[in-house]
């Protein structure tokens, strides 16, 4: 069939003409479309969805990017539907507020505040002693103090006394401590504190309690100093609803465990224990005198008693004492030096290959190190396997 090039030609404009109409609509609706955009701006949007925003700030976030932009969000930034987080690790003034705006704002909001993390170095001490914490605090829930001295974090907790919501606590490198008894005395009266958790940078002497009258509401308790078990007792008698226990065992001024007969936290579920100086014998009966419902073990042991590493010893307390248990692991350390061969049996072979340890997908492993090797009893899918055995222990927090 002949076209001629007429007929190309109108067939062309024919085309032209009705992508030109078509241009026209679209504009006239994409017109249409930006100004529909253009009313729904950033101002036209609730005060609900900033709340949201909000919740996903920090407190020097949402004052930088909000409080100079006009009236109405200088009123949302103190209506009291704004939770705000404070944190103040002594970044640059560059990048944060200064100190005396710091002061400002948990002065001006205090009944706003949800939150507070302080690296406590000199310019954060200027500010608790410019506002020291109080019952005006009333929604604050959650506190984490880190590398205090304790003459300022006395000064602190003397206060935490008097805060109605305070659920939280977390003392991160704690310095220039001798002795905690101060320290667990005024947190275990916490009225409503369900977690603590404190890391000492040295070793210190004890903590000398006295008898518990009150008990603490304490859930979850997590001890990254070293710790007896004369000291752990003691604590437990204040912690009757203690779910969640993490230990580190030293021999400081320890009496025997058969002498330690603790107070018994019934809802005990989740207990991770590193000992330096316990044999499997005391172990067991520390654990038999908690009588716990445990659902998580994690024991590990700088302490070279080879009866941890009997597979059928820890099977029969397995199945005797923790019939609860649902998961379960075992680190055992052991130096490099001056050892003979008396003890390679479960080097070559691994005594944790029967159908018990299979049924738990436990595995057995080996890690050498310069000094030190690692045996360890773990889960298939142990996410801390790579790590060494002091981070293992202390990481898991």
């Amino acid at each position: 069939m002949f076209i001629s090039r007429g007929h190309i030609a109108n067939r062309t404009n024919e085309s032209m003409d009705k992508m030109k109409r078509k241009s026209s609509v679209n504009y006239s609706s994409n017109k249409k479309f930006r100004s529909n955009l253009s009313m729904n701006c950033i101002e036209n949007l609730s005060n609900e969805v900033f709340y949201e925003i909000f919740d996903y700030l920090s407190a020097s976030e949402i004052y930088i990017a909000f409080t100079y932009l006009n009236y109405r969000f200088q009123q949302l930034l103190i209506n009291s539907s704004v939770l705000y987080k404070i944190k103040l690790i002594d970044h640059p003034t560059s990048e944060y507020m200064s100190i005396y705006n710091w002061a400002h704002i948990m002065c001006l909001n205090r009944k706003q505040i949800f939150s507070i993390q302080l690296l406590m170095s000199f310019r954060v001490n200027r500010l608790v002693s410019m506002s020291f914490i109080d019952s005006s605090f009333h929604r604050l829930q959650s506190i984490v103090l880190i590398e205090p001295e304790q003459n300022k974090l006395m000064l602190i907790l003397e206060k935490l006394i008097d805060l109605p919501r305070l659920r939280s606590l977390t003392i991160e490198e704690l310095r220039s401590v001798k002795d905690l008894t101060a320290v667990y005395r005024l947190v275990l009266a916490l009225p409503m504190l369900t977690y603590y958790k404190i890391s000492v940078s040295y070793s210190y002497e004890s903590i000398s309690l006295p008898i518990s009258i009150q008990p603490s509401p304490l859930e979850y308790l997590i001890m990254n100093h070293d710790c007896n078990f004369n000291d752990l007792s003691m604590v437990l008698s204040y912690t009757p609803q203690l779910r969640h226990l993490r230990f580190m065992e030293s021999d400081k001024n320890s009496t025997s465990i058969r002498m330690i007969i603790p107070s018994i936290p019934i809802h005990l579920t989740y207990l991770r224990i590193h000992v330096s100086h316990v044999t499997f014998d005391e172990f067991e009966i520390f654990i038999r005198q908690l009588r716990p419902k445990l659902k998580v073990l994690m024991f590990s042991t700088s302490f070279e008693d080879i009866a941890y590493m009997d597979a059928c010893r820890w099977k029969r307390f397995i199945l005797q004492d923790l019939t609860h248990l649902e998961k379960f692991s075992l680190q055992y350390h052991e130096s490099n030096y001056d050892k003979d061969e008396s003890n390679m049996d479960f080097r070559e072979t691994n005594p944790f290959f029967s159908s018990f340890w299979l049924k738990r997908q436990c595995t057995f492993e080996i890690q050498p190190e310069c000094e030190h090797i690692i045996y360890s009893v773990c889960p298939y899918r142990y996410e801390e396997k790579n790590l060494s055995f002091k981070n293992r222990f202390i990481c898991f927090s």
